[in-house]
Protein backbone atom coordinates (compact mmCIF):
# COMPACT_ATOMS: atom_id res chain seq x y z
CA UNK A 1 0.00 0.00 0.00
CA UNK A 2 1.37 3.42 -0.98
CA UNK A 3 2.13 5.93 1.73
CA UNK A 4 -0.23 8.89 1.84
CA UNK A 5 0.88 12.07 3.56
CA UNK A 6 -1.00 15.27 4.31
CA UNK A 7 0.05 18.89 4.23
CA UNK A 8 -0.47 20.95 7.36
CA UNK A 9 -1.99 23.71 5.21
CA UNK A 10 -5.69 24.28 4.79
CA UNK A 11 -7.82 27.02 3.25
CA UNK A 12 -11.43 27.98 3.91
CA UNK A 13 -13.34 28.72 0.68
CA UNK A 14 -16.07 31.10 1.78
CA UNK A 15 -17.87 31.04 -1.56
CA UNK A 16 -18.12 27.23 -1.76
CA UNK A 17 -18.26 26.74 2.03
CA UNK A 18 -15.61 24.04 2.31
CA UNK A 19 -12.06 23.61 3.50
CA UNK A 20 -9.42 22.60 1.00
CA UNK A 21 -6.45 20.54 2.19
CA UNK A 22 -3.87 18.47 0.36
CA UNK A 23 -2.66 14.90 0.36
CA UNK A 24 0.27 13.36 -1.47
CA UNK A 25 0.45 9.82 -2.82
CA UNK A 26 3.41 8.67 -4.95
CA UNK A 27 4.53 12.32 -5.26
CA UNK A 28 1.13 13.19 -6.76
CA UNK A 29 -0.76 15.99 -5.03
CA UNK A 30 -4.41 15.25 -4.32
CA UNK A 31 -6.82 18.06 -3.51
CA UNK A 32 -9.13 17.15 -0.64
CA UNK A 33 -12.19 19.04 0.57
CA UNK A 34 -14.56 18.80 3.51
CA UNK A 35 -17.78 20.75 3.34
CA UNK A 36 -19.28 22.96 6.02
CA UNK A 37 -22.20 20.59 6.67
CA UNK A 38 -19.85 17.69 7.46
CA UNK A 39 -17.88 19.94 9.80
CA UNK A 40 -21.08 21.11 11.51
CA UNK A 41 -22.72 17.68 11.70
CA UNK A 42 -19.71 15.67 12.85
CA UNK A 43 -17.23 18.11 14.38
CA UNK A 44 -19.42 20.83 15.96
CA UNK A 45 -18.10 23.59 13.70
CA UNK A 46 -21.14 25.72 14.49
CA UNK A 47 -19.72 26.09 18.02
CA UNK A 48 -16.49 27.65 16.68
CA UNK A 49 -15.34 28.24 13.11
CA UNK A 50 -14.91 25.74 10.29
CA UNK A 51 -11.13 26.17 10.36
CA UNK A 52 -10.98 25.65 14.12
CA UNK A 53 -13.15 22.53 13.87
CA UNK A 54 -10.95 21.22 11.05
CA UNK A 55 -7.73 21.84 12.97
CA UNK A 56 -9.08 20.23 16.14
CA UNK A 57 -10.16 17.13 14.16
CA UNK A 58 -7.41 17.02 11.53
CA UNK A 59 -6.30 13.47 12.41
CA UNK A 60 -9.80 11.99 11.97
CA UNK A 61 -10.48 14.04 8.81
CA UNK A 62 -7.14 12.99 7.30
CA UNK A 63 -7.99 9.34 8.10
CA UNK A 64 -11.30 9.64 6.27
CA UNK A 65 -9.60 11.28 3.28
CA UNK A 66 -6.91 8.58 3.30
CA UNK A 67 -9.58 5.85 3.27
CA UNK A 68 -11.31 7.54 0.33
CA UNK A 69 -7.99 7.79 -1.55
CA UNK A 70 -7.16 4.14 -0.91
CA UNK A 71 -10.61 3.07 -2.14
CA UNK A 72 -10.34 5.31 -5.21
CA UNK A 73 -13.40 7.28 -4.07
CA UNK A 74 -12.59 10.42 -6.10
CA UNK A 75 -15.05 12.95 -7.51
CA UNK A 76 -15.37 13.39 -11.26
CA UNK A 77 -12.72 16.14 -11.15
CA UNK A 78 -10.19 13.85 -9.43
CA UNK A 79 -10.49 15.35 -5.95
CA UNK A 80 -11.58 13.92 -2.63
CA UNK A 81 -14.76 15.37 -1.14
CA UNK A 82 -15.90 14.62 2.41
CA UNK A 83 -19.59 15.31 3.01
CA UNK A 84 -22.01 14.42 5.79
CA UNK A 85 -23.27 11.53 3.66
CA UNK A 86 -19.79 10.16 2.98
CA UNK A 87 -18.89 10.42 6.69
CA UNK A 88 -21.38 7.63 7.40
CA UNK A 89 -19.33 5.28 5.21
CA UNK A 90 -16.08 5.79 7.11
Amino acid sequence: MEKITFSTDEVWNDEKEYIVFWAKKNNEEIICRIDKNALNDHFNAEQSTPLSAFRENRIKINQIAENKIQKGDYTIDGTILITTLSMAQY
